[in-house]
């Protein structure tokens, strides 16, 4: 392997994200390395609509929450 093609190795492994020996025996194997990028903001947004339905869910059984249109409201606010 020369200089150049090592260089390309050591990238698309940091960008897999896996050990250099795991990417290698993917590789290797013919088995599909995905690299999803950005995933870090789409958890992070995933989380933040997970804790608003727990906050919905929160106020429905405590009863604050009493009726259908107020779920609505709160649905258009989502």
């Amino acid at each position: 392997m020369n200089e150049k093609e090592l260089q390309q190795l050591q990238k698309n492994v940091e960008k897999s994200k896996l050990k250099q020996s795991e990417y290698l025996r993917k590789c290797i194997l013919e088995k599909d390395i995905i690299v999803i990028e950005d995933i870090k903001q789409l958890v992070i947004e995933l989380k933040r609509v997970g804790n608003n339905l727990n906050q919905i869910t929160r106020a429905v059984n405590s009863g604050e929450i009493k009726n259908i249109k107020e779920i609505s409201e709160i649905k258009k606010e989502i």
